[in-house]
């Protein structure tokens, strides 16, 4: 026999005096009635989701079973990198050993001559340092090649006025060849000009991202990396017209191409070679 606990049986009596009070009243029929009802109801839900589960399996059953594309008789899709079109958002993300040349970058002998020049060499590792250390601070501006928010001089666009335009001083003499301090007031950004080579605007181009190319720009005796690209992808001249001689390599000092230790950190080298 199961010994019912205190609470257990204070529970059966209160259910039985529930079910005498509805009796007098004589709402138990009713409410048999009500638990009846949904019970049909629900059946008929059921019923009812199984007849449309029944019919989406017939119809699939009807429709063409799927084949292969080689048992149909069409080509097979190729996978190759190298054949994707250049504006395909994969296609800017290939990367390859080394420099990777792109038969659709070229540049005008317009562009060639907006390149900047120097008079004096702009001495990396020191503007917007803390000895070794570069100088991080939210109020710094972010430069739109290394994109790093740090204290120090930036740039200015005449043209555009915008965050293109931000350059520090150590990205724009190592990826471009000027001085931040000879900039004249009438200087327009490398974005302006259609020769910027941070990745953004080169992925959004349709090419891959340069790398790190600084050193080698500047052992082939290259002002800087936009000299570099801009002179290896000049425009070949139209039918007709005069053919301009190809214009030597802007020459780097003995300086330029190995530079001084004392001048040049560890921390400035990695800096002087981002993308």
């Amino acid at each position: 026999m199961v010994v019912m606990s205190d609470f257990e049986r204070e529970r059966e009596e209160q259910i039985e005096k529930n079910n005498r009070v509805l009796m007098e009243l004589g709402l138990h029929e009713t409410l048999d009635r009500m638990q009846s009802n949904e019970r049909k109801r629900k059946k008929a839900r059921l019923d009812e989701r199984r007849t449309r589960q029944r019919a989406k399996l017939e119809l699939r059953q009807q429709e063409p079973v799927r084949q292969s594309s080689r048992l149909r008789g069409k080509a097979a899709p190729s996978y190759d990198e190298n054949l994707r079109p250049r504006n395909s958002p994969r296609a800017a993300r290939v990367r390859k050993p080394g420099f990777v040349t792109n038969i659709h970058e070229v540049y005008t002998m317009e562009q060639y001559e907006s390149l900047d020049t120097f008079t004096k060499e702009w001495v990396m590792g020191i503007d917007g340092y803390d000895g070794d250390k570069r100088v991080y601070s939210s109020e710094g501006a972010t430069c739109h090649q290394c994109r790093q928010k740090t204290l120090g001089k930036r740039t200015s666009c005449s043209e555009c006025g915008s965050h293109y335009g931000i350059f520090c001083g150590d990205c724009l003499w190592a990826r471009y060849g000027a001085n931040l301090d000879e900039l004249p007031e009438a200087w327009k950004c490398p974005s302006c000009r259609g020769i910027c080579n941070c990745s953004i605007c080169r992925n959004r181009k349709g090419w891959a991202p340069t790398g790190q190319l600084y050193w080698h720009v500047k052992s082939e005796g290259y002002a800087s990396v936009a000299h570099y690209i801009v002179a290896n992808h000049l425009e070949q001249p139209q039918k007709g017209e005069s053919v301009k001689a190809k214009p030597e390599k802007p020459q780097a000092t003995k300086k330029d191409a190995e530079p001084d230790p004392s001048n040049t950190t560890r921390r400035s080298a990695r800096l002087a070679t981002r993308k």
